[in-house]
């Protein structure tokens, strides 16, 4: 292993565990990790920490689903809405 690698992987799991303490900012200290530590592009890293909280956000929905703790329709709706204004603002973010 590359000594670039070996950091990516331990700041990966300092990544992992703000997401599991705080519940969010994955994205936010994902991108500059993978574009100034890993050597990503920026719509690469942008791609990538997507992947990444995503992932992480689904395994985490199972505990919680299993506890009752999910409110399902509350989620989908927020999520529809949040990948319909995902979609809109590429679109003007195209055009600007």
């Amino acid at each position: 292993m590359t000594a670039t690698l070996i950091l990516v992987l331990a700041l990966s799991v300092v990544i992992g565990l703000s997401l599991g303490v705080l519940g969010g900012g994955g994205s936010i200290l994902t991108v500059p990790i993978l574009v100034y530590v890993a050597g990503f592009d920026a719509k690469e890293a942008i791609a990538a920490s997507l992947f990444v909280v995503g992932v992480t956000s689904a395994v985490s929905v199972f505990s919680h689903a299993r506890g009752g703790r999910v409110m399902w329709r509350t989620g989908l709706i927020f999520g529809a809405a949040g990948m319909a204004g995902a979609f809109v603002g590429g679109l003007l973010g195209g055009h600007i």
